[in-house]
């Protein structure tokens, strides 16, 4: 499985998730599914920011 979240620390900008454009701005979160396409370009007179948690390779077997 390889989900994915995203806090926006600052700033602003538009992230495509599958074939959907979604404007996002500070302090938005987003969860994306597995195999979800994504790409994030950056709007604004600012600098944007962004934090993106991958639950990849969890299943540790010890």
């Amino acid at each position: 499985m390889n989900e994915h979240g995203l806090v926006m620390l600052e700033g602003q900008g538009m992230y495509l998730l599958g074939d959907d454009w979604h404007e996002v701005w500070q302090d938005d979160f987003i969860w994306m599914g597995p195999y979800c396409p994504q790409l994030f370009y950056p709007t604004g007179w600012g600098p944007s920011a962004y934090l993106l948690y991958k639950d990849v390779n969890r299943d540790v077997v010890f």
